[in-house]
């Protein structure tokens, strides 16, 4: 068991560094319907380490991806390991749901949902998923949920 985590550390942290470049550059250029909720929207760092790195881990890439994973796979072929196509549709499915699962939190703290809002919102977010896809394919649901918590404790200390 220790040789398996011990592998998923090292692309976790390039995970969590990337999806730290990823926020920071979304928050930087955000549309101007979401600069009031940016601000207004401030959960603690250990509810985005739980809740991001643990629960959205856990929902979409390990429940959401790996069940579109398998519908692809079935479809493409019967039986055997998945192919290239089966794995790309699941990790962009998984990640474009994943950004969409942000939209209603804009809402709820008095955002709109424009297109550049939605674009802005479901594209950084996708974007990141699209990374703790491939470390969940790649490496394991421990690389892509340290990946996903240490992006907001990076994100955190840059701020």
């Amino acid at each position: 068991m220790l040789p398996e985590i011990a592998r998923q550390i090292v692309p976790g942290i390039a995970g969590g560094v990337a999806g730290c470049a990823v926020l920071l550059a979304f928050a930087a250029q955000p549309p101007a319907q979401v600069a009031g909720v940016a601000r207004r929207f401030d959960p603690t760092l250990l509810v985005r380490v739980l809740y991001g790195g643990v629960t959205e881990e856990i929902l979409l890439r390990w429940c959401v991806m790996t069940l579109l994973l398998y519908v692809a796979s079935r479809r493409a072929r019967r039986g055997g390991m998945p192919g290239a196509a089966a794995v790309a549709l699941a990790i962009a499915g998984s990640a474009l749901l994943f950004g969409l699962g942000h939209l209603p939190t804009v809402v709820a703290y008095g955002g709109t949902l424009e297109p550049d809002v939605v674009a802005w919102v479901v594209g950084g977010n996708a974007l990141f998923g699209s990374v703790a896809g491939l470390l969940f394919w790649r490496f394991g649901l421990e690389s892509a949920m340290l990946a996903h918590a240490l992006a907001h404790v990076f994100a955190g200390w840059v701020r």
